[in-house]
């Protein structure tokens, strides 16, 4: 389940990782499309349809809001474009997993993000990770987006290559609580 960027961010993003590309000699920079994972799970397909359908209910909840992007950061050897507005990516899934796990494959195999970032290159090596970080802690990058979905893919455990099911358009709807009676 990835946040959908915008067409501007998705270029810049797409352009940093040629450099890693390039200058660094990092050519897995570039296999994957920018994106900003919100959550990541193994599941058999015959529970695709449910989980469709719990995302639908749950994007139907979110408003469109504006995501910040500010410089870079690291963990590992991960370099990645920071995300300063945490809290509405957070409220998605993150704040809403205990309705979702019962859906998942697993708790050990089913991460949900906790600090949204977007992964410029991800998994250097640790010489390349050092000449590169010298250089880019100090860069600096602002960027700001309107979100307005989120898509869910999948890949077959053998397979690299991710497929798009479903986009989830925010909706903004309010759901009101009822009380339930019971007899």
């Amino acid at each position: 389940m990835v946040l959908q960027l915008s067409a501007k961010v998705s270029e810049e993003i797409s352009a940093y990782k040629d450099i890693f590309k390039r200058e660094y000699q990092f050519s897995n920079a570039v296999i994957t499309r920018p994106h900003l994972t919100l959550m990541k799970f193994f599941q058999y397909d015959s529970y695709e349809a449910l989980i469709v359908n719990k995302l639908k209910l749950l994007a139907e909840t979110v408003s469109p809001f504006n995501v910040q992007l500010e410089n870079f950061g690291t963990f590992g050897h991960t370099i990645y474009a920071h995300v300063k507005t945490t809290h509405p990516i957070l409220e998605i899934l993150y704040h809403r997993k205990e309705e979702l796990k019962p859906l998942l494959c697993g708790s050990k195999n089913t991460f949900f993000v906790s600090r949204p970032h977007i992964s410029i290159a991800r998994g250097l090596q640790r010489k390349q990770y050092a000449i590169a970080w010298e250089k880019w802690q100090s860069k600096k990058y602002h960027a700001n987006f309107k979100t307005i979905s989120m898509i869910l893919l999948k890949r077959n455990k053998d397979n690299f290559a991710y497929k798009e099911v479903k986009t989830f358009y925010f909706g903004g709807l309010q759901i009101p609580y009822l009380q339930a009676k019971c007899f």
